[in-house]
């Protein structure tokens, strides 16, 4: 009876084992296939930064790809992207771009290497 039972756990632990596996692998696949996915990262991308055109005052084209010269010359202070990254638009754009909730207040630093107080 005791070996039955050895045999038994030791069996159930390889299949808890093979389970959680497969479980981390499928989780491992599906962020891979989102943070290749072209279109959810133009659609987060144009969110985040409408909002911060509209948070810095700027001027919104109707369509950020057909004013992509303008928009990559518009300059804003680096407020802009620390109030930017408390808005709950940006934030859920973030996330979905896998960007982590801690990580969203480190953002602002990253944006701006050189610590010239703008972006």
């Amino acid at each position: 009876l005791t070996i039955s039972v050895v045999i038994f756990n030791v069996i159930s632990a390889m299949f808890v084992e093979t389970t959680m596996t497969a479980a981390t692998e499928l989780v491992h696949t599906k962020r891979r296939q989102r943070l290749q996915d072209e279109a959810l990262l133009g659609a987060q991308t144009a969110t985040i930064m409408k909002r911060i055109m509209e948070i810095s005052g700027n001027e919104i084209p109707s369509k950020l790809s057909e004013s992509l010269e303008e928009v990559v010359e518009v300059e804003v202070d680096i407020s802009v992207i620390e109030t930017a990254v408390q808005d709950p638009v940006v934030r859920e754009a973030l996330v979905a771009l896998d960007i982590a909730a801690v990580d969203h207040g480190r953002l602002p630093e990253l944006f701006d290497p050189d610590n010239g107080g703008t972006v």
